[in-house]
């Protein structure tokens, strides 16, 4: 969840599941989250692509200098106690230049996660 002060663009949400179901929150369930790391977010000096990273990492996890796929940071795509996969160069949106999450390159990556 975002830090104190900070806008909230999810509305509360996140505050609320990280209050109310922190964590791999049931036993006995496999959690699994994948994390596209691609853009670092740049407020200045940077491109657009990682000025607008940086415009939408600030609000979820308070740090607009993170790693993330350019609309997610990795820190609040991942979830403690999860099996955790970061991968290298994709890209939130199927519109985005380079490898998507649905991708055939990035689904063979994450698909055997849900067996």
């Amino acid at each position: 969840a975002p830090p104190a002060g900070v806008f909230d663009q999810t509305r509360g949400l996140l505050t609320y599941i990280e209050r109310e179901f922190p964590g791999a929150f049931h036993e006995g369930v496999r959690y699994g989250c994948v994390a596209g790391r691609s853009v670092q977010g740049k407020p200045r000096g940077g491109n657009w692509e990682e000025f607008v990273a940086s415009q939408s990492y600030k609000p979820v996890c308070g740090d607009a200098e993170a790693w993330g796929d350019g609309i997610v940071p990795v820190q609040s795509a991942t979830l403690e106690g999860a099996e955790n996969l970061v991968v290298d160069d994709v890209r939130h949106s199927m519109y985005s230049k380079g490898l998507w999450y649905g991708d055939e390159e990035c689904l063979d990556l994450w698909a055997p996660m849900l067996e």
